[in-house]
Formats: structure tokens, sequence, C-alpha cells
């Protein structure tokens, strides 16, 4: 049996704003690489090929959940703009008289 070796390109640092769509590619992207090493892990015999997928397994873990502190925090932002303020933001009293 041979196995593939999937090597990932990421496109985007953490300093850079990005949007929902190259979230979700890199999120696929992490996920992909996390399958391949489980998948290399799985077969491998070798004792030094075994601690090599540990570590990719390890790193697309923690890019993944980076990706979704990431995602949390845009989705965050997004739902503070988005959001109509209160009636106790405006202190407006529920007969509707401003304050």
């Amino acid at each position: 049996m041979r196995i593939g070796y999937y090597e990932t390109k990421y496109r985007f640092t953490s300093d850079k704003p990005v949007n929902d769509r190259e979230i979700r590619e890199e999120m696929r992207k992490a996920l992909i690489a996390l399958e391949c090493a489980y998948s290399g892990f799985n077969y491998s015999t070798d004792p030094d090929m075994i601690d090599c997928y540990i570590y990719r397994i390890d790193s697309a873990l923690k890019r993944y959940r980076h990706l979704l502190l990431k995602a949390e925090k845009l989705y965050a932002d997004a739902e503070e703009i988005q959001t109509p303020p209160s009636r106790e933001e405006h202190l407006i009293p529920a007969g509707g008289a401003a304050v």
C-alpha cells in the first residue's frame, strides 16, 4: 500500500484580516492535512515515521483550533455590528419616552 503525502500551503497569516470564505477554505485544508496525518500514522511501522506523523497530527490540530478561534472572533465581531441595540442600552422606558 502506498501512502500519499499532502502538503498544505496556507494563504494568510494570523495578523491579516480575513473573510468567512478564506477561513472555511483554510479549515478544510487543515482537516485534509489531519486526515492524511492520521492515515499515515495508522499504516506506519517505522518508529521515526510514527513520531513524524504524531507531530503532523499535533500541528494540524493546533492549526484547526487556531482557525476555529479566528472564525469565532470574526462571527462575534459581526454580531456586535449587526445586532441592534436593546432598549436598556438607550435608556428608553417601556412608555417609549427617552430619559
